[in-house]
């Protein structure tokens, strides 16, 4: 009989076989002034069935912006009002959360949340807030 070693909860995972999956926050629209819910992703490994990484490390981006503007049907560029970043690593599931903002600012506004992990793991979320 042949036994074949299971990955340990320490064993560490490449970067490049670390993926990243959507939990909860997506698609959200609030009103201006409210708060959006927690954005929360789960970082596996490439093995099936896939295995939560610990302590793998979780970048997001956040940016509040104001839609841009068109004017004589020419798109203008969006007037980013602030960046921030927060680097959390997962805990036993293999879970990092952030909690996007608009920082102070009202009326239309998108916020842009960007998570990565690993070499190439990447997702984006789009949220909003209306006056």
């Amino acid at each position: 009989l042949h036994s074949f070693p299971t990955r340990r909860s320490s064993d560490p995972v490449p970067l490049a076989q670390q993926i990243l999956q959507p939990v909860s926050g997506e698609n959200q629209i609030v009103a201006s002034g409210q708060s959006f819910q927690p954005i929360v992703v789960c970082v596996t490994d490439s093995s099936t069935p896939p295995n939560p990484v610990l302590a793998a490390a979780v970048a997001f981006e956040n940016i509040a912006e104001r839609p841009p503007a068109t004017s004589s049907g020419n798109p203008s560029m969006p007037n980013i009002l602030s960046v921030s970043q927060s680097n959390p690593q997962t805990d036993v599931n293999g879970l990092a959360s952030t909690q996007p903002s608009a920082g102070a600012f009202n009326g239309m506004l998108e916020v842009n949340v960007l998570a990565t992990a690993g070499t190439g793991a990447m997702l984006n979320y789009v949220l909003e807030a209306l006056p």
